[in-house]
């Protein structure tokens, strides 16, 4: 069965998400971590929205998470460990 197409899984709206609710939707990893991802260019970079002040897209985070399943979902089934 071919994977779900990402494009498919975002909303039609967007908006800004906070440094909280963005680290909420990551699953919780420290801000420094955070950053560690976004400067590897492996979660998306936040917007400056005010003079000291960023927040994320709301969809550009779905499309991280929805690529993340997606490629868990093409990973190998663990197999129990046998008796």
């Amino acid at each position: 069965m071919e994977p779900k197409s990402v494009d498919n899984l975002l909303p039609t709206t967007d908006r800004f998400c906070p440094i909280g609710e963005t680290l909420h939707h990551a699953g919780d990893p420290s801000k420094s971590t955070l950053y560690h991802w976004i400067d590897k260019g492996e979660f998306p970079a936040p917007y400056q929205i005010s003079a000291g002040r960023v927040a994320w897209s709301f969809n550009e985070i779905q499309h991280w998470i929805a690529t993340k399943k997606q490629a868990a979902a093409l990973l190998p089934k663990k197999r129990p460990a046998s008796q």
